[in-house]
């Protein structure tokens, strides 16, 4: 019985040491991830993320509508494609520049390098989490 309790009590004391599970590190907080996405990407893509924000008309390439982004890549959301455009921005199209900004490097002016990439991260959820 006192070895149970000894290796119960290790594996309590390991699991303090290790900190949270990879499953509860990877969890993304989807409401301060909506509130990043209205603050940040909405004024183009639109609330809904369908490419019809406000400031849509007066780009001169078209906002994407992120609820197809998965449809458009025969039924597969590319998490890395979403991740690298929210980070390092559009780049160039065939149609022209891309107005996309590289919010990567506006996040890292306001945090460490850790929470930059939480929010990169946070936000590729959610855009996923928009997909129809």
């Amino acid at each position: 019985m006192r070895k149970i309790a000894t290796m119960c009590l290790m594996g309590v004391i390991a699991s303090v040491i290790a900190g949270p599970s990879a499953a509860v590190a990877e969890q993304v907080d989807m409401a301060a991830a909506a509130k990043d996405f209205d603050r940040h990407c909405a004024v183009c893509h639109g609330v809904e993320g369908k490419g019809d924000g406000p400031m849509a008309e007066e780009l001169v390439t078209s906002p994407a509508d992120l609820t197809g982004i998965a449809k458009r890549n025969g039924g597969t959301f590319p998490q890395e494609r979403v991740k690298q455009i929210i980070e390092y921005g559009g780049g160039i199209t065939s149609h022209g520049p891309s107005d996309m900004l590289a919010w990567g490097a506006f996040f890292m002016i306001y945090k460490s390098g850790d929470e930059a990439a939480e929010k990169i991260k946070s936000l590729t959820e959610y855009v996923k989490s928009l997909q129809k």
